[in-house]
C-alpha cells in the first residue's frame, strides 16, 4: 500500500469513525465504499457547478434557444430540461409510441417521471415558461392534461381514465 493510499484510509477512518450503519438489526461502521459515496455527495455540495448541463447543450439547437429564455435568472437549465423532457414523453406516450421488442408484443412504455426541486428554486416559472413556449398561438396545447382536483379516491379513478395524460401538481415538476 502506498503512503498516498494509507493517508487517505487514515483521513477516512477519523472522518467516518462515528458513523454507523443499521443493517440486519446491527450497527456496522461504514465501508469503503460508501466512504467514497459520501465524500463524492460533499463534493458536489461544495461546488454543484460541478454537474453542470450547460457543457452538454448542442450549440444552434432548439434547447439552447429554449434555454436562453432562463439566461437572465437564477434558474438551473435543468428544471426547463426536465420540462421539455416530460412534454416530449408525454406526446410520445399520447401518441402510441412503442417500443418494438424482437419475439414480443409491441410495448407501449408508460412513463413516470418526478423532478424534485428545494422551495424556491424556479420550478414554477420553467414549468409555465417551457409551456407556453411550446403552446400553439391561439395558446391551445394538443397535450392531453390529467384533470386536477377531487379527493385522493378521485384521482385514482382518474389515473385509470388519464394515464399517459400531462399532469402539474404544486409542489412537483410534472409527472407523467
Amino acid at each position: 500500500m502506498t503512503n498516498t493510499k494509507k493517508k487517505t484510509n487514515q483521513y477516512h477512518d477519523q472522518l467516518f469513525s462515528e458513523m454507523k450503519v443499521y443493517e440486519n438489526g446491527r450497527k456496522r461502521p461504514l465501508n469503503q465504499k460508501e466512504c467514497d459515496e459520501l465524500i463524492a455527495m460533499l463534493k458536489f455540495k461544495e461546488r454543484p457547478e460541478a454537474l453542470s448541463i450547460a457543457p452538454l447543450i448542442p450549440k444552434g439547437s432548439y434547447l439552447e434557444r429554449l434555454l436562453r429564455f432562463f439566461d437572465d435568472t437564477d434558474t438551473s437549465y435543468t428544471l426547463p430540461l426536465w420540462q421539455l423532457i416530460m412534454i416530449a414523453s408525454s406526446h410520445l406516450t399520447q401518441g402510441r409510441a412503442y417500443l418494438p421488442i424482437p419475439g414480443l408484443p409491441d410495448h407501449s412504455p408508460i412513463l413516470w417521471t418526478i423532478a424534485l426541486a428545494p422551495s424556491a428554486s424556479s420550478k414554477t416559472l420553467a414549468t409555465k415558461t417551457v409551456a407556453q413556449i411550446l403552446t400553439n398561438n391561439d395558446g391551445s396545447s394538443s397535450l392531453r392534461m390529467f384533470p386536477s382536483g377531487g379527493t385522493d379516491a378521485q384521482w385514482i379513478v382518474d389515473l385509470a381514465d388519464n394515464n399517459g395524460s400531462y399532469w402539474t401538481c404544486r409542489g412537483l415538476m410534472p409527472l407523467l
